[in-house]
């Protein structure tokens, strides 16, 4: 393999690795100068923490964390890393290593090992099962350590107790300047969509104030109730000599200074922390005209820059090895991906039966949920070993995160999703399933996973809905029949607080407890745009067809619920909504996906009357045609819309924006702007049909957006 210092490719893939190390708060206080084959580690003092690194000691042992990694990057490609540390912050310098290539070497197996675990390595802030460490797993540790000029000292059991009352002492003095102390970690912890700093979805658990003490991250005290973590948790120190660049650290015997104290243990897997993009940690050094180094002298005016400046880089990368593996077996998991997500819910619900009443189980019965979660996964992988992988992968989560948060789902629970769909892979595959099929397949589910809980975290924090309490009660004050088989619900919050304003498009989860103790959600769309006071839903009941039962929520809700009743409803989410610009629109329903685009036309007559609409509606009759009188209430406020509908049994009282059968774009009475942007909804043909048709009068792919009731299965054969 070539020199990974002479290509662009090579250092890229040197410095992704380095940067995939931990550091305190996920600062990422690194940054990265290529000068004429050298690789220049520097610490960026911008993201030391003042008050809890005052000397820049965390800051270093980060950046050594980024040196090992970039070490074994360099390893795997068959060339010996040349390394040279140098003093470097603790001489007023930032310059602390340089790494050059040295001759080829074979690339030792456990340095193999050690550099696929780097993708798979997690910040772990919850408890640690009861579970044993064996001996020859220390052995391992301590060894790993001495290899680095470092120590690893296990803690006895009975000097525990002390160690964590130091700790616990230290951690007090330091909440002792809360101004000082809790600005520096709201600095670092944020909901907001960042590259770097903790974000909320790894805070992990409120600590209890006996016992191991982790970092309490959520100041405000929204991390929820204090868990109970290990009794008896297995402790250890690590060491180094007592060498000029690590003085900064405490004496704990002669000749050597405490690093850190490490918890060890067997705990589940936790969502992984963000990572800056390489475009803002590594630089080019300037060269002169004959190609030499120009010497760089700190500018003391120089200004620094903002660690949490957003950025649009996607870091969701797949290893190039399981990149590999996973191309290579993408064939046979697609193959087989609805019996492996059969097995999949079977094996979860009997293990955690309380995870049924996050699942549609009328999904669960036709096999649509199954087939749905097998086609989001598949097509993810596909992405990311697609030529897009830079776009693609970033894409795809949206909508299924605005599913999640609508639902309540929380981080935890993707851990149990993992481990048993993991496990159904096997199952189904059975020997084709190795370990290096099973690391690859996992490192795809944990990018997906990741991606999801971060998206939540942020949906809910825009929200301002916490997903433990996701439903509050709400009082029905109008029960309209709309038409056939077809209710609106007028509803206002029963606590009497406040109504959440939501986008023309978005849906609320509703959760109703059926006959047997089975508490179902279901999403509906929100048909009416928002006004302050309150919100409707209109749901069609669902009657079953050859031989499948009716709609158990829709029925229920359709028989009992009347005016004066309450209905459990969530916040709303949903990111198909209405572009608030000026270009021309396209609003197309078929069946009851009129629900969306009449909370459209509702908001569009209320804000943008004369906007350039063109609304086409698919029905079997006019009896089923639902939300007919809001939509014409609408219409009569809007000067530049065009409203046709096809019935493929019409009427004689149905008007002269009716046509008979179904809707065909080569034959539309009006022209379809280009520049238009398009809104669907309704069965998943006849968007298909619809979307074909836009395409072929010139509206761009990118400016059609679809909305899928129920599991989206859009994306099977499209």
């Amino acid at each position: 393999m070539q020199d990974p210092l002479a290509t662009p490719e090579g250092v890229r893939r040197l410095v992704t690795t380095a940067t995939a190390a931990p550091s305190v708060h996920n600062t990422q206080p690194w940054r990265f100068v290529l000068s004429r084959g050298t690789l220049e580690l520097h610490a960026d003092a911008s993201r030391r923490l003042p008050a809890i690194d005052p000397r820049g000691r965390s800051m270093t042992i980060s950046c050594g964390a980024a040196l090992l990694n970039a070490r074994l990057a360099m390893l795997t490609t068959g060339h010996r890393p040349d390394v040279r540390v140098l003093s470097g912050a603790t001489h007023g310098s930032t310059l602390l290593a340089e790494i050059r290539t040295a001759p080829r070497v074979t690339v030792p197996t456990a340095e193999r090992r050690l550099y696929a675990a780097i993708r798979a390595r997690f910040g772990n802030r919850i408890p640690f099962a009861a579970r044993r460490v064996p001996d020859d797993v220390w052995a391992a540790l301590t060894a790993a350590a001495r290899t680095e000029g470092a120590e690893l000292w296990p803690v006895e059991r009975h000097a525990v107790p002390e160690l964590l009352d130091l700790v616990g002492r230290a951690e007090r003095r330091l909440e002792s300047d809360p101004d000082y102390y809790e600005a520096e970690l709201d600095r670092w912890t944020c909901d907001r969509h960042r590259s770097d700093g903790v974000p909320r979805h790894a805070f992990g658990p409120a600590p209890s104030r006996q016992g191991v003490r982790v970092r309490e991250f959520a100041a405000d005290g929204t991390a929820g109730e204090p868990a109970a973590f290990e009794r008896h948790p297995r402790l250890a120190v690590l060491m180094t000599r007592d060498m000029d660049r690590c003085a900064a650290a405490p004496r704990y015997d002669t000749g050597r200074r405490i690093q850190a104290i490490v918890r060890v243990g067997y705990g589940p897997r936790a969502p992984s922390t963000p990572r800056r993009p390489v475009s803002d940690v590594l630089e080019t050094a300037p060269t002169d005209i004959r190609g030499r180094p120009r010497p760089r002298s700190p500018d003391p005016h120089q200004r620094t820059p903002d660690p949490h400046q957003r950025t649009k880089e996607d870091s969701t990368v797949l290893s190039p090895r399981n990149a590999e593996i996973v191309q290579a077996t993408l064939p046979a998991v697609a193959a087989h991906g609805a019996e492996i997500t059969g097995r999949f819910y079977a094996a979860m619900f009997a293990a955690h039966p309380e995870l049924r009443n996050l699942f549609n189980q009328g999904d669960q019965a036709n096999g649509e949920q199954r087939q749905a979660l097998a086609g989001s996964v598949v097509a993810f992988a596909r992405r990311l070993c697609g030529p897009d992988t830079a776009a693609a992968p970033q894409r795809l989560p949206s909508r299924i995160a605005h599913k999640h948060a609508s639902l309540g789902v929380r981080p935890e629970q993707y851990t149990i999703v993992g481990r048993h769909l993991m496990d159904a892979v096997a199952d189904v595959l059975g020997d084709a399933v190795t370990p290096e099929v099973h690391a690859a397949w996992s490192e795809v589910y944990w990018l997906f996973a990741t991606l999801l809980v971060a998206e939540e975290a942020r949906l809910y924090q825009e929200a301002g809905c916490d997903p433990a309490a996701e439903y509050r009660p709400w009082r029905v004050t109008e029960r309209r029949e709309e038409a056939e088989d077809v209710v609106s619900f007028v509803l206002r919050p029963a606590d009497g607080g406040e109504v959440v304003g939501h986008r023309p498009g978005q849906y609320v989860s509703v959760a109703v407890d059926l006959p047997g103790g089975l508490r179902q959600p279901r999403q509906y769309t929100l048909s009416r745009a928002a006004d302050g006071v309150s919100m409707q839903i209109t749901v069609r009941r669902v009657r079953g067809v050859a031989g499948a039962p009716d709609g158990a929520v829709s029925t229920h809700l359709h028989r009992t619920l009347k005016t004066g009743d309450e209905l459990l409803v969530g916040a709303p989410f949903g990111d198909v909504v209405l572009d608030d610009g000026s270009d021309p629109l396209v609003l197309v329903s078929g069946g009851i996906g009129i629900t969306p685009i009449a909370a459209m036309l509702d908001h569009l007559a209320a804000t943008h009357p004369g906007r350039r609409v063109i609304a086409l509606h698919a029905d079997r009759s006019p009896a089923a045609h639902a939300l007919r009188v809001q939509t014409a209430q609408s219409a009569r406020w809007m000067t530049e819309l065009d409203a046709i509908a096809w019935y493929e049994q019409p009427d004689r009282a149905s008007g002269d924006q009716v046509i008979a059968g179904r809707i065909d774009f080569d034959a539309l009475p009006v022209r379809v702007p280009a520049k238009a942007r398009a809104y669907l909804c309704g069965p998943i043909p006849f968007m298909r049909d619809v979307r074909h048709g836009l395409l072929k009068a010139g509206v761009s792919d990118e400016r059609i957006h679809y909305e899928v009731f129920g599991p989206d299965l859009w994306q099977q054969n499209d």
